[in-house]
Parts: structure tokens; sequence; C-alpha cells
């Protein structure tokens, strides 16, 4: 028979592994939808425009999110050459910014769905064997994976938008700075996932005290 920190363990990563799943099927959908919209069909034409979670992951991300708790789906960079006039400026900001966007409106719907589901707590070693807690824990899953995601994505279009100010003066850079780019983006949000998932959990809480959900 297992013991009650062997089952709290078991049941912590089967939520986590849940929570992944219902946020990357949407964020990997909106990253290839988002890239069709403004002339990248890369991502379509590998079979991403779906909402089927397991084409979504990602090897290096599901590492991650056994190491640390979170981790993010396939993404494909739009490539900002496929895109053309017209309103060439607006289909860049939407290519580089649209997925930070959705993560935040996916994230809420969550909280939402959170404070319905209106579990009374969240801590799975108190009670392993709830099924709301259970629900609830999976909800703040994908919430946090939703907001990492989105966290990520707006570091790399920042970086993206300073590498086309700067290809200018070193355009022989550029190329490969292009390239680096997403990976130093994913680098650095892992780097700060510590105080994200705080600043997130802060966010959640106070949200569902708003809302009179107790916790």
């Amino acid at each position: 028979m297992l013991s009650l920190s062997t089952s709290a363990t078991i049941t912590s990563y089967i939520t986590l592994f849940l929570g992944y799943l219902l946020a990357i099927g949407p964020m990997g959908f909106i990253n290839a939808w988002i890239g069709k919209v403004v002339g990248d069909t890369t991502a379509e034409d590998e079979g991403l425009l779906t909402l089927d979670p397991l084409v979504h992951i990602d090897p290096l991300g599901f590492i991650c999110l056994l190491l640390s708790g979170l981790g993010w789906s396939k993404m494909k960079p739009i490539q900002i050459g496929y895109i053309t006039e017209p309103w060439y400026r607006l289909k860049v900001f939407f290519a580089l910014f649209g997925e930070t966007f959705f993560a935040i409106i996916f994230a809420l719907i969550t909280l939402i769905i959170l404070i319905i589901v209106g579990a009374h707590s969240v801590d799975l070693v108190a009670d392993p064997s709830s099924i709301g807690i259970a629900i609830a824990t999976v909800l703040f899953r994908t919430i946090f994976i939703f907001l990492f995601m989105g966290i990520a994505r707006f570091i790399y279009g920042i970086i993206v938008v300073t590498i086309l100010l700067l290809s200018k003066r070193y355009q022989q850079y550029a190329a490969f700075l292009s390239e680096i780019s997403f990976f130093v983006a994913l680098g650095l949000t892992v780097f700060l996932a510590r105080y994200l998932q705080m600043l997130c959990l802060i966010g959640i809480l106070s949200l569902c005290t708003l809302f009179g959900y107790q916790i």
C-alpha cells in the first residue's frame, strides 16, 4: 500500500501533467493560427494547427516541466520575412505579442472556471483523495503554464524587436541573433520561473479573494 507522501507525489505529477496538457493544446493552436493569419504557414504545414495536446508536446519543455513544474509546447517562431503588406507593422506586432495576449485570456478563463469549481483548498498533501482539490490543482497548474508561456513569448517579442532595431547597424549578426532569440527568451523565463510563480500565485489568490473564493 502506498504511503501518504508517495500518494501525494504521484497525484502531484498527475495533476501537473494534466495541467500541462490543458495549457499546451490552446497555446500550440494559437501559435500556428497566428502564423497562418500573418502569412507564415510553417506550423500549419507541420500539423500544429490543432487543439490536440499530444501533438504539441515538446520533449525539452516536458523535461523542464518534470524538473521545475513549468513547461512549454512546441513553438514555431514566426518568420518575420513571410509577413507582407497590407498592415505590415500591425501583423508584425500581432506575430510577436499575440500569443501573450491569448495566454492572458486563457489564464483568466481558467481562473473563472477555478472560481466556479469552488474547491476549499488546493493542498493535495492535506487530502489527496479529494476530487475537488485535484481539479483545483490542475487548474492552478494550467494557469501557471499559460502565464509562463505568455511571458516567455513576450520576452521573445522584445528580443526580436531589439534585433530588428539593431539589424541595420549589425546586419552581419542579425540572422544568428534571430535563431537564438527564442531559446534566450525561454532561458530567461526559466531563470525567473521561481519569481514568476510567486507573482502568479499572489495574483491568483488576490483575484480569488476579490471574487469571494475561499482557499
